[in-house]
């Protein structure tokens, strides 16, 4: 096709863009607006709700890590996470209202150096929570109710941290803004850690919230030379509840758990069989003599303030 043959299509084309636009008749946009929202409904309303907090209800379970994300929540017995095999680090973390137990164990392995670098250091966290209220009648007279939060777990020189969040009283309004104000934050060393205190409980009903926390940490640390160290923080072996009412005194919890449960018979019958071995050991231990590290020269248990 040349340029003569093209000129009555050019013309054509001039004339229909100068022609003045007609505007649409309105029964025709609002026919093209319904079959636009019919089609679409979805775009009319798009809410989204936002998450609601773990931290609230009268009783819970949360717990996470490093790796592993965060399980549980308000409203649940328990919970627990596990971080996914891996050669250098490793986390896990387990919360239940019904024993009375928090787990958490974290382990950090330093990474080789090869030609093109390395990584210098490793790390893994894990975190377990519970929450409960509980409600005391006291039918006598005013009791003392022996309060005990025992912690065990291994830690390496280097590298690791482990620490415990511990509240029981009346549960303040702004509890989970605040919760460094109310739970004092202590940190933990290698071996057993015990603290005790004791709960007044009035005459009558009284209600008191229960809030505990462990976190463990561990960050391996290496180095061309190959020098450096790996790291653990193993607190898997628990963090303890524990309490001795006084007689006469009985308890409900919000969430219908809490320390409710009981040694399986295996467990009673190893129990039995141990405190059988007492008298035996008590003896033998008699017999020698007393050096440095015995039980006589482990520290008294810290206390809790009042």
């Amino acid at each position: 096709m040349n340029l003569t043959s093209m000129l009555p299509l050019l013309g054509a084309l001039r004339s229909r863009l100068a022609r003045p636009k007609q505007p649409r008749p309105a029964w025709l946009l609002g026919l093209a607006t319904l079959a636009l929202t019919a089609a679409v409904p979805a775009l009319a309303v798009n809410v989204v709700e936002p998450a609601a907090s773990p931290f609230n209800g009268n009783f819970g379970a949360y717990v996470g890590g490093s790796s592993g994300g965060w399980r549980g929540g308000s409203g649940q017995f328990s919970a627990s996470v596990a971080s996914l095999p891996n050669r250098y680090t490793q986390n896990w973390a387990q919360a239940s209202l019904a024993d009375g137990k928090l787990h958490a164990s974290a382990t950090a392995t330093r990474m080789s150096c090869g030609p093109r670098g390395c990584h210098t250091k490793t790390g893994a966290t894990a975190t377990a929570i519970y929450w409960d209220t509980i409600s005391f009648v006291n039918g006598q007279n005013l009791g003392l109710a022996d309060i005990e939060l025992s912690i065990d777990g291994v830690m390496s020189e280097q590298g690791s941290r482990a620490s415990v969040r511990w509240y029981i009283g009346g549960k303040p309004g702004d509890f989970w803004s605040n919760v460094d104000r109310y739970a004092e934050t202590r940190a933990l060393s290698n071996g057993t850690t015990v603290l005790d205190d004791g709960l007044a409980l009035p005459l009558g009903r009284s209600t008191f919230f229960v809030y505990a926390e462990l976190t463990v940490s561990a960050l391996a640390v290496g180095n061309w030379e190959g020098g450096g160290w790996d790291a653990v923080a193993d607190f898997g072996n628990t963090l303890h509840f524990n309490w001795t009412l006084p007689e006469g005194v009985s308890y409900s919890s919000a969430s219908g758990q809490f320390m409710t449960a009981v040694p399986e018979p295996a467990a009673w019958l190893l129990m039995s069989g141990g405190l059988a071995g007492l008298p035996l050991l008590r003896r033998r231990r008699s017999s020698q003599p007393s050096s440095p590290g015995s039980a006589s020269s482990c520290p008294r248990p810290a206390r809790l303030a009042s």
